[in-house]
């Protein structure tokens, strides 16, 4: 992580800071300064990675991309839905009871506000001190309804994405016609995304994160150790809860595909979101086997 640091020159410094003023410069002069120093000691080079350069590279990195959340990545500019232009940016339960009720759906199974804040405000109660990593592993990636001020590619260890929530509720199925979701279970490893949640914006951002993850029972937040190139950030994701009701580890291949094939509701059809994501990860440049495998068996039965 060391060697992209030192390629940040004058000049590039110059043209991306120019509305920090000296003490920003002066920052950064200094951040280099030690990033040389700690090249020059470590009998490693450029892979050494201690507590100074990585609090050094937070802090370039808030300078540099402070009104770019992209810098990283501009290929995904054009990929991710601005927040204002998010179904789920004003969702409420409030708005899900009105729509449930017009669909003639049963209503009231849902946490109440109460019960969300409490478990929102217990898991980020040592978490507020600083910016907050937020890893997103499915249509999380490409509608957040979040505002971010970095996004980064990232790998975690340990967990794996799965098509193991089975939806009954009325967002893409019901109990009659069950919908298919993915998870977030344990085992294997997920490539997905990371977005970094300014600390100042910590209170409104995760109550609209919130809002929409845990509606009901389905998840519990985790944070866990996120991979991107410059190394490794604590990062807060959802879970799938084995004990809540659609959380269903053991379906078969034919459940899944069933439940991709008939599932409809209100934020449209299961096979619609797998198409949806088949297609964003292929423009994300995303490998998922799962994934490959349900787009062709659904393929098969809808042809």
């Amino acid at each position: 992580m060391i060697g992209p640091l030192l390629a940040i020159s004058n000049s590039v410094v110059g043209a991306r800071l120019e509305g920090v003023g000296n003490a920003g410069r002066q920052a950064v002069a200094f951040c280099v300064s030690v990033i040389e120093a700690e090249r020059r000691v470590s009998p490693f080079g450029d892979r050494a990675i201690t507590r100074a350069p990585l609090e050094c590279y937070s802090l370039l990195s808030g300078l540099v991309m402070s009104n770019d959340p992209f810098f990283h990545h501009p290929e995904l500019a054009d990929l991710i839905t601005k927040p204002e232009d998010s179904f789920f940016r004003d969702f409420s339960i409030t708005k899900l009871a009105s729509i449930l009720t017009d669909r003639g759906l049963p209503t009231g199974w849902w946490h109440s506000d109460e019960e969300r804040n409490t478990m929102r405000q217990a898991a980020l109660s040592e978490h507020r001190s600083e910016d907050l990593w937020v890893f997103a592993y499915g249509s999380l990636m490409w509608d957040p309804a979040i505002r971010f001020t970095e996004v980064r590619r990232a790998r975690v260890q340990g967990y794996q994405r799965r098509f193991i929530l089975k939806d009954i509720h009325g967002a893409r199925g019901t109990r009659e016609a069950p919908g298919l979701m993915a998870a977030l279970d344990r085992g294997g490893e997920c490539e997905g995304l990371l977005f970094r949640i300014d600390r100042e914006a910590i209170e409104t951002e995760t109550d609209i994160l919130w809002r929409r993850e845990f509606v009901g029972p389905a998840y519990f937040p985790v944070f866990v150790p996120a991979q991107m190139s410059e190394g490794t950030v604590n990062a807060l994701t959802f879970v799938a809860d084995y004990d809540a009701e659609l959380i269903v580890p053991e379906l078969s291949r034919t459940e899944q595909l069933e439940y991709l094939v008939t599932g409809s509701g209100f934020l449209g059809d299961s096979a619609d979101y797998l198409r949806n994501i088949a297609r964003q990860f292929q423009l994300f440049g995303i490998e998922d086997a799962e994934v490959d495998a349900l787009y062709r068996g659904m393929n098969l039965l809808v042809k």
